[in-house]
This record gives C-alpha cells, structure tokens and sequence, in this order.
C-alpha cells in the first residue's frame, strides 16, 4: 500500500511513476493545495481509491496503468476537468457517478462524459 497522508501542505503537483503496488493506493489525504496529480506506468494489484481527492485538483493523469483490481472515482472533485485515463488496462470494476461535465481521454479518442448516476 501506498500511504501519502503526510506530504507537505503547500504541496501543488505529485507524480508516481513506474511502480509495482501490491495492495492500495489511497489518494485521499493529499494537500488541498494539489492541482496536478500524475499516477502513470504503474501496475497496481489492487484498489485505487480517489473518492477524496483534494478540492482543487484540475488534472487527474492515469495513463499507461495497469489495474487489477477497482477503481473508485465516486467522488471526484468538481474543479476537475481533465481525466486522462490512455493506455490503460482495467480489469476489475470502476465506480463512477455524479461527476457531470467531466472530459475523458483514451487511448486514440476524446470523448465527453456527463454522467448522471451510477454506472
């Protein structure tokens, strides 16, 4: 498991790149401050757990991941407006709802998703 509950307060932008994870990561007690968060090229047998991510966040970059396990994006935050999720591999579950307006990137394409309750 991962655990960055205590990274510094004024902290704006955190990348976690080409890692193995065998358990959890939980992003949900980064600084409010964050704006960017990069979690790419990662295999991750597991949960990722963003269903608190800070207030502020405008960029959620997933790409080139490989996840096994589900992957919980309930409770994005409204200011965000890019989710770029290319080249990845899901094979688990993904819990997604409530986060209207959001703009999703794929692999090759750009798709616009309101979503309107649970999927």
């Amino acid at each position: 498991s991962l655990d960055l509950a205590h990274l510094p307060s004024q902290m704006t932008g955190l990348l976690v790149e080409n890692n193995s994870f065998d358990g959890s990561i939980a992003l949900h007690n980064l600084p409010d401050t964050m704006k960017d968060l990069n979690v790419c090229e990662n295999t991750l047998s597991g949960c990722l757990d963003l269903s608190q991510s800070p207030s502020e966040v405008l960029t959620l970059k997933l790409g080139k991941n490989d996840f096994c396990g589900s992957t919980d994006f309930r409770n994005l935050p409204r200011t965000l407006l890019t989710l770029d999720i290319s080249y990845t591999d899901i094979s688990g579950e993904i819990l997604l709802t409530g986060n209207t307006g959001l703009r999703i990137f794929g692999a090759d394409s750009q798709v616009d998703v309101f979503v309107l309750g649970d999927v």
